[in-house]
């Protein structure tokens, strides 16, 4: 081939542009549609695993009355669908509702074992660092608790 020849030879046309543009946007689209869904949708089962545990535990924080034997086994079941919520979670939102929902058991076994113990007389100075502990313990209970009530019953 000679030169004039090379030169006349269209190597990019319009139509391959089109072709690599249809590409991109379709890859594009794609990733928004995967990253939108893995951000804001929640799972039917971790739905319903969720409402499970955190119907457990709200029961848990509205027991003030209850023994420590009862009170540890009641934490238990709840620990324990807090758990099946964990292996349930397959989105970021599903994730998010997991860790909400050990947090809101974790404090609620806080200020449980927060109110189980008595300091003694000698100790009443670090009495109101106590009670300051309880109730930034309740801020984050409350929280977490419209959090997950928010994201399971919307």
């Amino acid at each position: 081939m000679k030169v004039r020849e090379l030169l006349q030879t269209e190597i990019w046309s319009k139509r391959t542009t089109r072709r690599i543009w249809k590409v991109v946007g379709t890859v594009l689209v794609v990733a928004l549609f995967c990253f939108v869904v893995n951000r804001f949708w929640l799972t039917p089962s971790e739905r319903k695993v969720a409402r499970v545990a955190l119907n457990l535990i709200d029961a848990l924080e509205n027991s003030d009355g209850l023994a420590k034997e009862e009170f540890d086994s009641r934490s238990d079941r709840a620990r324990e669908a807090v758990e099946i919520a964990e292996r349930k979670a397959w989105t970021a939102r599903d994730k998010t509702v997991f860790e909400l929902l050990s947090i809101y058991l974790d404090m609620v076994k806080l200020e449980r074992s927060q109110l189980d113990r008595k300091l003694p007389p000698k100790y009443a100075q670090y009495e109101q660092s106590s009670m300051a502990a309880s109730e930034s313990t309740k801020m984050v209970c409350i929280i977490a608790s419209h959090e997950l009530h928010a994201s399971l019953y919307e």
